[in-house]
């Protein structure tokens, strides 16, 4: 018997789940952008961000002490593009900084309204979590995929 809460769970496309998908480059010139994604309406979500690829242009991505990362600060919803309010982290799973392509940052379920915006998403420093300010370009791209109802 299918679980219709489960929001992961592979039978929710039979519940009318629509699944959106998304790529983000981080500009290698600022090291930081955000993105909002439109839903189209409020309602119930299941998202996680998967770096696609990063280009580290003669700079070392890992968890060392000044290492870079690919980081996603923070993620807010709103019913209306204007006001936005946090969604807790509690909300989230599997939070890990981005050192690698395929790698996923974390993964979210929560109650949201019609928008989600990320934001910063930036190039970092570990563990400090400063946005990167070296002579170098990295570069990443990330995929935020969104399943809902």
């Amino acid at each position: 018997m299918p679980n219709h809460g489960d929001l992961r769970g592979d039978d929710l496309h039979l519940a009318g789940v629509r699944t959106l998908s998304v790529l983000v480059t981080i500009p290698s010139d600022t090291f930081v952008t955000e993105h909002v994604v439109d839903l189209g309406q409020s309602t119930v979500a299941y998202a996680k961000i998967t770096t696609v690829s990063i280009t580290p242009d003669g700079e070392i991505f890992g968890t060392e002490e000044g290492n870079l990362i690919v980081d996603v600060q923070s993620v807010h919803h709103s019913p209306d593009g204007i006001s936005w309010r946090i969604i807790n982290s509690s909300d989230w799973f599997n939070v890990a900084p981005m050192t690698a392509a395929g790698q996923v940052s974390f993964d979210l379920v929560s109650v949201i309204g019609r928008y989600l915006r990320y934001s910063p998403i930036q190039i970092a420093y570990w563990p400090s979590f400063e946005t990167y300010i070296g002579p170098n370009h990295p570069t990443a791209t990330l995929r935020i995929d969104v399943e809902y109802l």
